[in-house]
């Protein structure tokens, strides 16, 4: 028993150090360039539930506005459709620390139109583009949504560093 709980806190300390130097070093792309943009800017207020999963109580927002886009700098559209559920940043409650909340509004557009290819919390809701893109292009679509969101590129960075490996 103690051995399993030396290679959890080993690993653990590994994440967190990974995390903190990837938000530190500002790492995976220059501080400036273009990473894209949101239409419409605005998305209004989004839906607040509570749904049960995994036995747990979970907030989410639902995306209220009929279609969120976001064009990446290479001009691939991402979409969001009416009916969107996101847990917002699904990271360790660690990171949040260093994140602000979880819909926190400079991310809360990117966190939808990531959760529109990636989560699924009610299955009988996804939208059509669900699974249809590999994880890897969607959680980088993440990190430079979340800086055409107005996310800071190391927040980002370290948004997109817990996503990468908790996601």
């Amino acid at each position: 028993m103690s051995n399993v709980y030396g290679i959890l806190k080993w690993s653990v300390l590994l994440v967190a150090l990974l995390m903190v130097g990837l938000w530190m070093g500002g790492c995976f792309a220059p501080v400036h360039g273009p990473y894209g943009k949101f239409s419409p800017t605005d998305i209004g207020p989004c839906n607040v539930r509570t749904l049960d999963i995994d036995g747990q109580p979970t907030t989410i927002m639902e995306l209220m506005t009929d279609r969120l886009t976001y064009t990446a700098a290479d001009g691939t559209e991402w979409i969001a459709v009416k009916g969107t559920l996101t847990d917002g940043a699904s990271i360790p409650s660690v990171a949040l620390s260093f994140t602000g909340d979880k819909f926190s509004a400079p991310f809360l557009k990117a966190a939808l139109v990531h959760d529109a290819y990636c989560p699924c919390f009610i299955k009988d809701q996804c939208p059509e583009q669900y699974h249809k893109r590999s994880w890897r292009e969607v959680h980088q679509m993440f990190r430079d949504a979340c800086i055409a969101g107005g996310t800071d590129v190391r927040r980002a960075n370290l948004l997109f560093a817990a996503v990468w490996i908790c996601g």
